[in-house]
C-alpha cells in the first residue's frame, strides 16, 4: 500500500489527524494525540569554555555551545527555550559573576 503524506494535518495544539486511501479505494483515518512535553528546569549547567557565536556555521548546533539540559533529539526544537531565561555566569554556582552582552 502506498501512503500519501498530504493526508496529514494538525487538528489541534497537540493532535495530528492522518488519512490515506489505498489503491483499492479503502480509506483509513486516525487521530494521534501527542503527549505534551515535560517542562524542564536546568540550573548551573557547567561548560569549560564558550565559543564565540558563529552565525555562518552550516548547522545550528555548531553556531555556539548547545545547552545539554534542553537538547532535543534528532530535531530542532524551535521556540522551546525562552531567550530571556538563559543567564551566563562565570565562576561556581556559589560564587559567580553575571556576564552581560556588550560589557
Amino acid at each position: 500500500m502506498t501512503m500519501d503524506s498530504r493526508g496529514c494535518e494538525l487538528t489541534g495544539a497537540w493532535t495530528v489527524s492522518v488519512s490515506a486511501t489505498a489503491p483499492n479505494g479503502v480509506r483509513a483515518e486516525a487521530r494521534v494525540e501527542v503527549p505534551r512535553p515535560e517542562a524542564v528546569t536546568v540550573r548551573h549547567e557547567r561548560h569549560e569554555w564558550l565559543p564565540v557565536f558563529n552565525p555562518d556555521a552550516w548547522a545550528g548546533w555548531q553556531k555556539g555551545q548547545p545547552l545539554a539540559g534542553v537538547k532535543a533529539q534528532e530535531c530542532t526544537a524551535c521556540f522551546a527555550l525562552h531567550p530571556d531565561s538563559v543567564v551566563i555566569a562565570a565562576g561556581s554556582a556559589d560564587d559567580f559573576t553575571f556576564q552581560v552582552e556588550g560589557r
